[in-house]
């Protein structure tokens, strides 16, 4: 027999009641593996500065890499300045500590020195955009800041476009761009936020990428995360193409709603919001696909699953939302053992009354404006049928009918801040800004 390969003799019996021909016989090495001991252990990086609030993963390799045993233990030298899980340091306050990792074979460690430093930081950055005449109030957070004075100073790299108050609420002007600055008063400590102001009345997508123009998930503008509840045993995975989403689901977890795409938006309290966006399926299903957002109550506008068929469909949803502020907006797939196809996401604030299909009236003329002592004279070129004064958060606070080409407005009722007023007329519509000291 040939034992090539093997070095041990071997000897067969094969017993049988008749003559039984023999062609083939297994030969199976039952013997376990060699045990690999681990003889080292490399953390990277070995220095690493954080900021208070901070998180990153660090890594460690086994030496040698295919050791047997591949557990390890993580602990932190000063859990109250920086703490760590599964390799996950998390800054929790100004000064030092050293994370170390411990192999389970051998215990060997190595370890990286962490050092957190202080910092001012803004929470609460628009992720979208902010419509002329609208307000959003930043917040800003330092650490404990070993700086000689830790008070905080605001500004506006374009007042025209967006200004900022002392406390750090910002008010929309006029369509552009704009970077708000915070800076501590001794100038130690800084952050910034980027904003878009875009026109009043404007119906724009709040969602970054809803369109999926970009299909690079690793590029800044992508936006979207697919979430996966791993440890309900779900597994999904997320392919752009042609400007379409593509969320693949290879196993279904064992509860409903466990994979979601979602990206967090601002969301501004007691405004009116649409969502639409169309979706098919590889093949049918009864409440394959739902919308739902997460924020600070909990409040979820349409808990009901909408059936999925091999057709692309529309999904439309109106809601007033009750909490401002940044929210978890998502769409969320039950037990669907297929591929769904997502695209033309969109959500608009349609609280604003203002439209963007404007023509220009000829003329108006505005005294005085700002208007100081509760008084607004109006001059035109048309005869004004309908006027109306909005608010900042688009509610409407003024209306009056019929007016002629010329007429005083009585604004004495309404507080001191920034207005839109919308003219309408058989000629064309108009809107423009008046600010009421």
């Amino acid at each position: 027999m040939n034992t090539t390969g093997f070095d041990h003799d071997f000897s067969f019996v094969i017993e049988s009641e008749e003559e039984v021909p023999v062609s083939f016989v297994r030969v199976i090495n039952t013997e376990p593996k060699p045990h690999v001991a681990a003889t080292g252990v490399i953390v990277t990086p070995e220095i690493l500065e954080l900021k208070v609030g901070e998180t990153t993963q660090i890594s460690e390799t086994l030496k040698p890499t295919n050791a047997t045993n591949q557990f390890v233990t993580w602990s932190s030298s000063n859990t109250s300045v920086a703490s760590v899980s599964n390799g996950l340091v998390s800054a929790a306050s100004i000064g030092s500590a050293t994370i170390t990792v411990t192999t389970n074979d051998g215990e060997f460690t190595d370890s990286c020195v962490v050092t957190v430093i202080p910092s001012v930081t803004i929470s609460n950055c628009p992720s979208a955009y902010l419509m002329e005449g609208n307000t959003h109030q930043l917040t800003a957070v330092v650490s404990q800041a070993n700086t000689d004075d830790p008070g905080l100073v605001w500004s506006s790299s374009n007042a025209s476009v967006a200004t900022v108050n002392a406390s750090g609420l910002v008010t929309a002007v006029s369509t552009g761009s704009a970077t708000i600055t915070v800076k501590t008063n001794d100038g130690s400590l800084t952050d910034s936020c980027m904003l878009n102001v875009i026109p009043f009345g404007e119906t724009q997508n709040l969602l970054i990428n809803g369109d999926f123009a970009i299909a690079d998930k690793a590029d800044p503008g992508f936006g979207w995360e697919l979430g996966v509840n791993a440890r309900d045993g779900a597994t999904a995975e997320l392919n752009v193409v042609d400007g379409q989403a593509e969320i693949t689901i290879s196993q279904i977890g064992t509860a409903a709603a466990q994979i979601r795409l979602f990206q967090t938006v601002d969301l501004i309290s007691w405004h009116d919001y649409e969502l639409t966006f169309e979706y098919k399926g590889s093949e049918a299903m009864t409440g394959g696909i739902r919308y739902f957002h997460k924020s600070s109550d909990g409040e979820r506008p349409n808990t009901t699953y909408a059936d999925v068929t091999t057709d692309m469909q529309v999904y439309s949803l109106t809601w007033t939302q009750t909490v401002g502020e940044p929210t978890e907006f998502a769409i969320q797939f039950g037990k669907y053992p297929g591929t769904l196809t997502i695209k033309n996401v969109k959500l608009i604030d349609i609280s604003s009354t203002a439209s963007i299909n404007e023509t220009k009236l000829k003329l108006i003329n505005l005294y005085s404006n700002p208007v100081n002592n509760g008084s607004l004279k109006i001059s035109t070129s048309v005869n004004i049928d309908q006027l109306q004064i909005f608010d900042i958060t688009g509610k409407k606070v003024h209306q009056e009918l019929n007016l002629g080409t010329n007429a005083t407005l009585d604004l004495s009722k309404l507080y001191r801040g920034l207005y839109i007023i919308r003219f309408e007329s058989s000629q064309g519509n108009e809107s423009k800004k008046i600010i009421i000291e």
